[in-house]
């Protein structure tokens, strides 16, 4: 096999291994996310990320955010555990800024 065809069929391997993959690159660090299902619905490709420290205050009840304003209480359907006990929002595009889901280290850890 002349040498120009096996590089373009080595080439060609690679690009299908990388199209195959991509589902799973899609979130990056956020993955996690979006491979549990009952909270897959918090985010699209690029919606989840950690969330900054000083963004995310514990407050009686709950988790407050003070660069949106909101409050997420203990019970609320969006509140969830970080797997990773690191503060991580989920902010949609379509939410113009407000975090549609939270992810919070479980008290006491």
């Amino acid at each position: 096999m002349p040498k120009a065809v096996r590089t373009l069929a080595r080439w060609l391997t690679l690009c299908a291994v990388v199209a195959l993959a991509w589902p799973a690159w899609a979130h990056g660090d956020a993955q996690w996310i979006a491979d549990e299902p009952k909270f897959s619905y918090c985010c699209g490709v690029d919606d989840c990320s950690p969330a900054p420290d000083s963004e995310v205050r514990e407050v009686p009840g709950g988790w407050y955010l003070p660069s949106t304003g909101q409050t997420f209480l203990e019970g609320n359907p969006d509140l969830h555990v970080s797997r990773d006990h690191r503060p991580w929002w989920c902010k949609p595009p379509s939410w113009n800024g407000w975090v549609k889901c939270l992810f919070v280290a479980a008290r006491g850890t």
